[in-house]
């Protein structure tokens, strides 16, 4: 478990008060995620008799929710990052430029006549263009730059 003294506090809290429930996601040292539910038990005549535990393997589910969040910043084509993560990176950016006075380049190219490679020639080639001038970028850029697609022809760097 990688939060094992929280976990012990949590457990803790609940042996002083009896009337607690409680409810949260463990991750365990194997990476696999669980999620854990507790609730106390009393007889019918109120007295305390322990605490019930319910445990719930999520790690497809975690898994899954980290693919998707992945799928919503990026672009389809492999390793340029979409319009939404840019405007989200971007305003991180500028405040850190605002923070140390340092200067914030970017750099903005738009492929001159792409509708007329889509149009003549098909999205799936419009999509070989852009693959190509992305790597060829990619290549250029260290991997702490941000470099990904707006819109249409309009890539970010």
């Amino acid at each position: 478990m990688k939060n094992q003294d929280e976990i012990l506090t949590i457990v803790q809290g609940l042996q002083e008060n009896h009337h607690l429930s409680n409810q949260g996601e463990v991750e365990l040292l194997d990476g696999r995620a669980v999620e854990r539910q507790t609730m106390p038990l009393f007889s019918k005549e109120g007295k305390y008799l322990g605490r019930v535990w319910f445990f719930r393997d999520i790690t497809a589910q975690k898994e899954i929710e980290i693919k998707l969040k992945d799928l919503s910043f990026q672009y389809p084509l492999p390793g340029v990052a979409n319009r939404r993560y840019f405007f989200e990176r971007a305003n991180l950016e500028v405040e850190r430029s605002k923070r140390y006075s340092n200067p914030l380049p970017v750099g903005i190219l738009d492929i001159d006549h792409f509708k007329q490679i889509n149009d003549n020639y098909g999205h799936l080639m419009g999509d070989e263009v852009l693959k190509s001038v992305c790597v060829s970028i990619s290549a250029s850029l260290r991997q702490v730059d941000v470099f990904g697609r707006i819109d249409g022809s309009e890539i970010f760097a």
